[in-house]
């Protein structure tokens, strides 16, 4: 038997909210830069200081974890619910 097989059967199948979240961490990463850069365009019409691209990619993997984690939790729950109403 597989460690694998193994971990699958010990959760029912469910997938565990920390795997959910590093599934969708790539997407949350890619909307995050994208926030964070038209941010930084609205500031800088206000007098902000200008972001590198290179800035909005870190900062868009760093407000990435906390948002991908959130929409993990959601999705967790949205799934819950959805084996529950079977």
């Amino acid at each position: 038997m597989r460690a694998r097989d193994h971990s699958r059967r010990l959760q029912g199948g469910r997938w565990p909210v920390w795997r959910l979240a590093l599934v969708f961490w790539p997407l949350a990463f890619g909307a995050m830069t994208v926030n964070v850069h038209f941010l930084a365009l609205l500031g800088r019409a206000v007098g902000g200081p200008i972001l590198t691209p290179w800035t909005a990619l870190a900062l868009g993997a760093a407000t990435g974890v906390p948002a991908a984690f959130a929409f993990a939790l959601w999705i967790r729950r949205l799934m819950d619910r959805a084996d529950a109403s079977d």
